[in-house]
């Protein structure tokens, strides 16, 4: 779909084409719901998607769409379109990522990530907001890696500032929960992290004035939270720490400054 406005998408089955089951250019506020994408990119060149929306894409709604990749499709949905929304989708089984995120301003919430990183075990993670996500609002996705096949839940590459991560349900990674990779003015609240190979939280790479506060993290592999590599000035309070395999909290460079831990139940 190239050059459009105001289309709405809705209700098709998209299966088993060498490129991306549904490719969006240039489309402004277009509606793609409830459509069926399963085994896209069946040359399995690892370079294409189950909908992939362009840069020059604005105001999409991507929403209650079926993703899943057989194994075969690259991300389930890589959107690089500003103040997208996307909403109830379920991707499983791609060969990357569930959801990919490049573009600020986007809503991605109230869905539903299972056992991406089919590619190789542990080489990507089920969402990824890459530089250009800034601003984005992660809320009550409920995200996992039962088959351990993937890294961490939710990742934030270097250079995202702003981010809202709140209210998810992240288990199972064979990384962290979370794991901000150079960040700035990020808000982590209210969600529960379990079961992960690593940390449920962790923050490294020059990671500075963000606020963690009122998560859940229990049973992980690592620390609950953990701040590395210059990380200062931030607000780990009115979190809720258990059964974590190395302890609850870890400032671990001597270089992580004028951080406030207080008011945490361990």
């Amino acid at each position: 779909i190239s050059t459009a406005e105001f289309c709405s998408i809705n209700g098709n089955s998209f299966s088993k084409n060498v490129q991306h089951g549904i490719s969006g250019v240039n489309t402004d506020f277009c509606v793609y719901d409830s459509n069926n994408l399963q085994g896209n990119d069946s040359g399995n060149s690892e370079t294409y998607d189950g909908i992939n929306l362009d840069a020059s894409s604005v105001g999409v709604i991507i929403s209650n769409n079926i993703c899943y990749g057989n194994s075969v499709q690259r991300r389930g949905i890589s959107n690089d379109g500003m103040q997208a929304v996307i909403t109830g989708n379920y991707c499983r089984d791609n060969d990357y990522n569930g959801i990919y995120c490049n573009a600020t301003d986007c809503t991605i919430s109230n869905n539903r990530l299972y056992d991406n990183s089919q590619a190789g075990a542990g080489g990507y993670d089920e969402m990824y907001l890459d530089s250009g996500a800034d601003r984005a609002n992660i809320s009550n996705n409920t995200i996992g890696s039962p088959g351990n096949s993937s890294e961490s839940c939710i990742y934030a590459a270097s250079g995202t500032h702003d981010l809202l991560i709140q209210g998810n349900w992240l288990n199972d990674g064979m990384g962290s929960g979370i794991e901000l990779a150079g960040n700035q003015n990020c808000n982590i609240s209210g969600n529960s992290i379990y079961n992960c190979d690593d940390h449920g939280i962790v923050l490294t790479n020059v990671c500075h004035s963000c606020i963690i506060t009122g998560n859940k993290l229990y049973g992980n592999g690592g620390y609950g939270i953990e701040l590395t590599a210059s990380c200062d000035f931030n607000q780990i309070q009115s979190n809720f720490t258990s059964n974590n395999t190395t302890g609850s909290f870890n400032i671990a460079a001597a270089s992580c400054d004028s951080n406030l831990v207080g008011f945490n139940t361990t």
